[in-house]
């Protein structure tokens, strides 16, 4: 089995021109950069809003369990009804 190193060689000799991410200053110092693609950014801040989210709901989701436990949590059936009409109607809306 042969193997073909010229690619290597080629990879190599751009690295040493300066195509990588490990450059040099004027004081022979090393600094490195890292560029984060648009994507990215949004990804990391569309997981940080999730992550509060998910926060606010655990807090809200234990004063409700703590309400039902001591038996002091009150629900309006007029306020359920419409809240699930009000679903029905964005569900169908969604459809047409």
């Amino acid at each position: 089995m042969k193997i073909n190193r010229t690619g290597y060689a080629q990879f190599v000799k751009r690295l040493e021109k300066g195509n990588s991410v490990h450059k040099t200053n004027s004081n022979g110092e090393k600094n490195d950069k890292i560029e984060i693609s648009e994507a990215s950014r949004k990804i990391k801040e569309y997981s940080d809003v999730i992550k509060a989210s998910e926060s606010a709901n655990t807090d809200k989701i234990e004063s409700i369990r703590a309400k039902l436990d001591s038996g002091t949590y009150q629900i309006s059936s007029k306020q359920l009804a419409d809240r699930i009409l009000d679903e029905i109607k964005s569900q169908m809306a969604k459809e047409k």
